[in-house]
């Protein structure tokens, strides 16, 4: 965690904290004082460890939902925060705002959470925008805000304390996966979820003819036969889109071995 009112100069703060017992967790404090105060709380590893606080970093926070973000900006020891949708407008629409802000995108560092799929369309229109990323685990945001002591969940307190954690942590950078990988989850994501339709239609089936309701279960013997060619369709279309990548082998196994898992 790192905090600083309006006007306090930050500057490059280097320490090195010995822990005696290895596996002992342990947290050091630095109290210093330039124009007026700094705090820096960092988590150590068992092992000796070097702290780092750059000076000036530009971090932006975003807490991302189904149909907003909500954005904070740290730059300069100043706050600035935005609403958008989550649109490709709204992505637009942030390129634009951070721009003006005077942000620069080669030094500027975006943190989101991993949310589903809320969050992807975002990562990777600032990516293409020449912006450093990362995609960090709900779970480390949510242990970092234990640690300032956050307890209530609103989305403008996320986008800050997603933003504080990237300046205090510097998270490993995101790349996204090639187009072809991202297909190959899309369409292998699909046909899980036509066999999940088509065994809920099954037990439909079941249901309807023990209660000898014939016109519903020949309905739904009907959709069965549907997405039994449908499914056979995408399987096809999956197997000719790895023909066409073979780097794709391994990946469609793991993809698979996970579902089967789910």
């Amino acid at each position: 965690m790192v905090m600083w009112p309006v006007g306090v100069t930050l500057f490059r703060l280097s320490a090195i904290e010995h822990v005696g017992q290895i596996g002992a967790p342990a947290r050091f404090i630095l109290l210093v004082r330039t124009v007026s105060w700094a705090i820096a709380v960092l988590c150590v590893s068992p092992h000796t460890r070097e702290v780092k606080m750059e000076a000036m970093r530009e971090v932006l926070g975003i807490d991302v939902s189904k149909s907003k973000l909500d954005i904070e900006l740290l730059r300069n020891g100043k706050v600035r925060t935005k609403v958008l949708q989550n649109t490709p407008a709204g992505h637009k629409s942030l390129l634009e705002w951070i721009d003006k802000s005077k942000a620069s995108r080669s030094s500027l560092h975006v943190c989101m959470e991993a949310t589903g799929v809320y969050h992807e369309a975002l990562a990777l229109t600032l990516y293409d925008a020449g912006i450093k990323v990362s995609i960090v685990n709900p779970a480390c945001i949510k242990g970092f805000g234990h640690g300032e002591n956050i307890r209530n969940k609103k989305d403008e307190i996320d986008a800050g304390l997603i933003a504080r954690y990237c300046l205090a942590m510097n998270p490993e950078l995101w790349t996204p996966p090639p187009l072809e990988q991202r297909q190959l989850r899309g369409w292998t994501l699909r046909v899980q979820a036509l066999k999940d339709i088509r065994q809920q239609e099954e037990n439909r089936l079941e249901a309807h003819t023990t209660v000898g309701m014939e016109d519903v279960a020949t309905h739904v013997k009907t959709h069965i036969i549907w997405l039994d060619v449908e499914i056979k369709k995408l399987e096809k279309e999956i197997d000719d889109h790895i023909d066409r990548h073979p780097n794709l082998k391994n990946d469609a196994q793991l993809i698979a071995s996970i579902l089967a898992w789910e």
